[in-house]
Order: structure tokens, then C-alpha cells, then sequence
């Protein structure tokens, strides 16, 4: 699973944006750091990449104006696959590994999403 790469053309120009979606990669940088010390099933792997290009598409195709109104604004998408994939098909099925992951980045999305 590979980490978001830091893009300077993710940047707004507004420094409360911009710690806002240096958050939103960490997320994900971080989650893809665990991943890479417990096993985990497939679908985490998908749902992590899905993601991952969700919000890159994203922060490169909208305008700086646009990202300036509000991150959590133009990223309704995300949410809807994340309501649309959580919990993992193979939660409490014989392919799910038990290591928390997805809860893990449930939780973490859920809070980054409801920041004030």
C-alpha cells in the first residue's frame, strides 16, 4: 500500500486549509504505515487506494478559490464511499483478519471530517 505523496499544488494559500489537508494525508500516510505491520485483507487495500485517489483528484483539480471556501465542502464523495464501503464486506467473515484497520480509519475520517 503506497503513502499520498505531498503535492504542492494540494496547497489553497490559506494556512487553516492547508493544516486541514496536511491532515487528511496524514490519515492516510499513517493508516498505510500500519497496514504495512499487520495483516490485513484485500478489501482494505482497495478501499485505502480508493480513497487515496478520491482525495488526490481532488486537491489537483479544484480551484485554489474553490478549496478556499471549504475542504470538507468539495469532498463529498469521500464520504459517500466511505459510507458505501464501511463496514468492509469482509468484516466478521472468515477473510477479515481482525486487525482493526478499517475501524481505525473509520473513526479517524469520521472525526477529520467533523472538525470544526
Amino acid at each position: 500500500m503506497k503513502p499520498m505523496r505531498w503535492k504542492k499544488q494540494y496547497l489553497s494559500g490559506n494556512p487553516v486549509l492547508d493544516e486541514q489537508i496536511q491532515s487528511l494525508v496524514s490519515i492516510f500516510n499513517e493508516s498505510s504505515q500500519e497496514a504495512t505491520h499487520k495483516e490485513h485483507c484485500q478489501e482494505f487495500n482497495e478501499l485505502h487506494q480508493l480513497c487515496t485517489q478520491i482525495i488526490e483528484t481532488q486537491l489537483l483539480t479544484v480551484s485554489a478559490a474553490d478549496k478556499a471556501n471549504s475542504l470538507h465542502a468539495y469532498l463529498p464523495i469521500l464520504q459517500d464511499t466511505l459510507n458505501h464501503n464501511f463496514p468492509l464486506a469482509t468484516k466478521s467473515q472468515s477473510a477479515c483478519r481482525e486487525c482493526g484497520l478499517c475501524d481505525d480509519l473509520r473513526e479517524r475520517l469520521s472525526n477529520w471530517v467533523n472538525a470544526p
